[in-house]
């Protein structure tokens, strides 16, 4: 299990590395009309800084570079702005319907708790339902007592969509399945009597049976690309897990955690 755990990290791992490549904005010149606030209108070629904050325009033989705060908006000549940037809001990004958001983190519990903060990895693909409202669903794998695969609905809500950092709010809900068998033990006690002479106390596997979760959260996601951003959220998880023996036992092992994730968006 451990080495299947092991080849499913590397293949999200490789995956979001071809993302990463993918989403890294295109640098090279683009033709278009170059609008300023002072109204002036440069037509030629125009290319961005790799902080996004400035821009390189390449008209009648010069060489300008232009702040974002000077610039109106960026045309390709038949009236479809392809930038706008405002007094009273910072440089935005034009959002995709589709995107997908992994996640990794830790799940911190008390000092007594036997797992102190046990390790989670999620990935969802979501879809922009309105403005800054999004819904998809995804899974993922965590490591608690045994290793369970989370399939969950994922509701997410940001704030000013579309600026470079944008604070959200989210909600998972789902259920968490077992992948592996149990490692919790069933002791049946005897009586404590020197006089017993019936067997020995039987000790019998449990069955790890999954259980339900839910976990809000709130965060920012920092944009470093039209095609890929950052985040860091807390929240609380809530979920249980029951584990079975025979027919007549049955035990539900509750978590309530703080959680604490860095997540990596591609769109």
């Amino acid at each position: 299990m451990k080495k299947k755990l092991l080849l499913l990290f590397v293949m999200s791992a490789l995956t979001g590395a071809m993302h990463l490549l993918q989403a890294q904005p295109d640098y090279r010149p683009k033709k278009g009309y170059v609008h300023l606030k002072n109204g002036t209108v440069l037509k030629g070629k125009y290319i961005y800084a790799p902080t996004l904050d400035r821009v390189r325009v390449m008209s009648g033989g010069e060489s300008l570079v232009f702040s974002t705060d000077e610039i109106e908006k960026i045309s390709n000549g038949k009236g479809a702005n392809i930038v706008r940037t405002e007094e009273s809001k910072p440089f935005s990004y034009k959002s995709r319907h589709l995107f997908s958001l992994n996640e990794l983190g830790i799940l911190i519990g008390n000092a007594d708790n036997e797992l102190k903060a046990p390790f989670i990895f999620n990935t969802s693909l979501h879809y922009r339902l309105w403005r800054g409202l999004s819904a998809g669903a995804g899974t993922g794998v965590e490591i608690y007592k045994e290793a369970y695969l989370p399939v969950f609905a994922h509701v997410m809500y940001t704030f000013g969509d579309n600026q470079r950092v944008s604070p959200f709010v989210s909600l998972q809900g789902g259920y968490e399945i077992p992948l592996e068998g149990s490692r919790l033990k069933y002791v049946d006690i005897r009586p404590p009597r020197h006089d017993w002479i019936g067997p020995p106390p039987e000790v019998t596997d449990t069955k790890a049976k999954g259980g339900w979760l839910i976990h809000p959260s709130v965060g920012f996601i920092y944009q470093l690309s039209e095609g890929f951003a950052m985040g860091l959220s807390v929240g609380y998880r809530h979920h249980s897990l029951r584990y079975r023996a025979n027919e007549d036992y049955s035990m539900d092992v509750k978590y309530d955690r703080l959680s604490v994730k860095l997540g990596f968006i591609f769109n």
